[in-house]
């Protein structure tokens, strides 16, 4: 079995079985935005609007599909780990070329209530593209607390 069967064995099996207990559990589809500043010798910014990342959790590792693949890990907080606590994610083409492009780091606060199928998630990223970098601000509410199997990163 490759790492990335093993990976999709995993999500499944959580898809199955839940998030252990005391686990800071993302799992769900978020709807939100992500405010955008870019530079490649000028300054520019835009925003994307109703973008929907689903997540799929296994333990504290997480996949993450929308408009990129992303894996993550969930960082629950010491004294409310079912409810609160960050996330940190990659995208699958971040690498150490930077001007290559393709590269992504996100850090999420997060707030979970499983109970009442509510949740939010907001941070910043930056990121490369060829010639430029840039930073966005992301908001994110849990519409669908139901597992969409997101497959993220091959090998997660």
């Amino acid at each position: 079995m490759t790492g990335s069967q093993l990976v999709l064995c995993v999500l499944a099996l959580v898809g199955l079985a839940g998030s252990p207990a005391g686990a800071l559990d993302l799992t769900g589809t978020w709807l939100g935005k992500h405010t955008c500043t870019e530079y490649d010798g000028t300054l520019s910014k835009f925003t994307v609007k109703d973008d929907e990342m689903r997540i799929t959790q296994a333990g504290d590792v997480f996949a993450v599909d929308s408009q990129s693949q992303f894996s993550g890990v969930s960082l629950p907080d010491a004294k409310k780990p079912e409810t609160q606590g960050e996330a940190k994610l990659a995208n699958c083409t971040t690498d150490n070329v930077t001007s290559n492009g393709g590269d992504e780091l996100v850090r999420l606060s997060a707030k979970v209530d499983r109970e009442k199928g509510k949740g939010k998630l907001r941070g910043s990223s930056i990121y490369t593209f060829p010639g430029g970098v840039g930073t966005c601000k992301w908001s994110y509410k849990l519409t669908d607390p139901a597992n969409p199997n997101a497959v993220g990163c091959a090998d997660n």
